[in-house]
């Protein structure tokens, strides 16, 4: 296929019209290169064989080409995340093929579908955009605002975006301020938008809290009067109401930090409107909401053996207080995904090391099938949240447990989570294991007892928070056990994780004097019990060693290990 080409074509008029573009941003050139004449004469590019497929068929193949054109849906970028956010759309990727040849200019500036969906950027003012919106025809649009550019973007460029409202399928806003929100945004939406499916509005700035401590986050109504198309909504720092009126229509849900508006509520008025909720396929809701909408009910007004149905639920995150959103769980028939979140105020590090992650999960295990069939497993101890979360690779069930509270670090507390994970996923036949913080806590019994808990581990990987200590991981795959490398063969002495092949090490230190005997002691006790790596990957922390020097200084580090690893598939890096 035709590329675009890097030079200036050979046809005067066109190398006239196409050469101050090289030095203008996307959004210039869309410009430019629409306000053009486009009746060039006859050129022999239109005798090419890709020049001779119908229009249509041009189209798609740029599109192919140039990878996806609209927002993903629910991503799964970040397994176990809380919220996932949806993907940028892109920039204007297709300009430069207009420098092709005159056909594919044509073909690109008249096909509507090519201008249907982008980002909104820094480099596009108001006359670009609306050239844009025009070129798009009467398709509906997509577009997207991505989180890293500003608010004020989304201030300059939602009034240009009003008058096309009847368009919008799709509408991403990934940062906008409290203020912003609260004056912006009502005008842009006061009128209907009756093609709009895909909501995103994410506000970040801090806004101050009422009397009672509720947050005072701007409202947001949903109803089908304005929104009648509306199936997704990601709606962070909001408010809005729960009602079957504004809901009943909603597929996918995710209500992050926002806080609930509308009459006082209790939990069994809340079910009763989840349980109108019937077209509803995916549920997240972190936090704030669900303790705003009736975190003041009395318990005795909390019902008691109540199970809520909802047949196309594919997905439930739940984050609040952990008593609410346990009761929520266990109010609903749980799917095949579930998301659990425990948040915690006013919480010490010591305090926190004594959460435990069975304290936000259903005692009966059978209604969490995925904590005995899960094969992938990750742990993790980052700024502010401790998490565990287990997927089935085979049908596509998962379940993440985290614990969150605000300034707590919870680095230093890998060994509660990896406790955590063995008591939620301990019957689990992982395969594969990852471990996120600082594994120099982890005590060389406790990897013993973890590589005993999951025997049929074959990734593992481990990536520390900052430079840590290797040696309790090897001295710990060096120890022996007796047991079985596969059913049917007799007892002996074997490896821990005797299936092990692959293992990635990812910023832990390396120490000149200790490491390479570390590694190479663990490697050769484990092939002489049959037990050898098929890649071994080192991403260390080189203490003074420059980057450049990386390679000349860890070859003969790679040479001595290859011995032990199968094809010598050593990377140190």
């Amino acid at each position: 296929m035709a590329t675009p080409c890097t030079h200036l074509p050979n046809h005067p008029v066109l190398r006239q019209s196409t050469y101050p573009m090289r030095h203008c941003s996307d959004a210039e050139q869309a410009t430019t290169i629409s306000s053009e004449a486009t009746t060039f004469g006859a050129s022999p590019s239109r005798m090419a064989s890709i020049n001779q497929l119908p229009d249509e068929i041009l189209v798609d193949i740029l599109h192919k080409a140039l990878g996806p054109s609209k927002p993903a849906r629910w991503p799964e970028r970040f397994p176990g995340a809380l919220i996932d956010y949806p993907e940028d759309i892109g920039s204007y990727g297709w300009i430069p093929y207009t420098c092709v040849c005159r056909h594919w200019r044509n073909v690109v500036l008249s096909n509507s579908l090519l201008w249907r969906a982008f980002d909104i950027r820094n480099d596009i003012d108001a006359q670009h955009l609306r050239h844009m919106l025009e070129r798009g025809g009467d398709t509906t649009l997509e577009v997207c605002f991505p989180y890293n550019l500003g608010s004020d973007l989304a201030v300059r460029h939602l009034p240009t975006l009003y008058p096309y409202s009847v368009r919008f399928r799709t509408v991403h806003i990934h940062y906008i301020a409290q203020d912003s929100g609260k004056t912006v945004l009502p005008h842009f939406f006061e009128r209907a938008f009756p093609a709009l499916e895909d909501l995103t509005l994410v506000s970040w700035h801090p806004v101050e809290e009422e009397d009672n401590g509720t947050p005072n986050y701007p409202p947001f109504d949903i109803s089908p009067d304005r929104f009648p198309s509306l199936r997704t909504v990601l709606l962070c720092r909001f408010s809005i109401s729960w009602d079957t009126y504004s809901l009943s229509r909603i597929r996918r849900l995710a209500l992050d930090e926002c806080s609930y508006c509308g009459p006082p509520s209790t939990v069994a008025s809340f079910l009763d409107v989840l349980e109108t909720l019937q077209s509803l396929e995916d549920l997240r809701m972190f936090p704030n909401f669900l303790s705003t909408a009736c975190g003041d009910a009395p318990i005795a007004t909390r019902p008691r053996h109540r199970l809520v149905v909802l047949p196309r639920l594919r997905h439930i995150g739940v984050g609040d207080v952990p008593d609410l959103a346990l009761g929520l769980l266990l109010s609903v028939r749980l799917p095949h995904s579930v998301q659990i979140g425990g948040y915690f105020e006013s919480l010490n590090i010591d305090t926190a090391k004594n959460v435990a992650f069975t304290r936000l999960i259903p005692s009966d295990r059978t209604l969490l099938p995925v904590t005995h069939t899960a094969d992938y497993a990750r742990v993790r101890a980052s700024l502010d949240t401790m998490q565990i979360y287990g997927r089935n690779s085979t049908d596509g069930s998962s379940l993440t447990v985290s614990i969150i509270a605000v300034y707590v670090e919870w680095w230093d507390c890998l060994p509660q989570a990896v406790n955590g994970l063995i008591e939620v996923f301990g019957d689990a036949p992982l395969r594969e294991l990852e471990l996120h913080g600082c594994p120099d806590r982890v005590s060389m019994i406790q990897y013993i007892t973890l590589f005993k808990q999951f025997p049929t581990v074959e990734v593992l990987h481990i990536n520390s928070h900052y430079s840590s200590s290797m040696e309790d991981i090897f001295e710990a795959l060096s120890v022996p056990v007796m047991g079985k490398v596969a059913p049917g063969e007799p007892t002996r002495e074997i490896a821990l994780c005797p299936n092990l092949k692959r293992l990635r090490l990812v910023d832990l230190e390396w120490d000149e004097d200790d490491s390479l005997l570390v590694i190479r002691t663990c490697l050769r006790a484990r092939a002489a019990r049959g037990a050898y790596l098929e890649e071994l990957y080192l991403e260390m922390d080189y203490r003074d060693v420059l980057f450049t020097d990386i390679e000349t200084y860890t070859e003969p580090f790679r040479t001595a290990l290859s011995e032990f690893v199968v094809g010598g598939n050593v990377k140190m890096c």
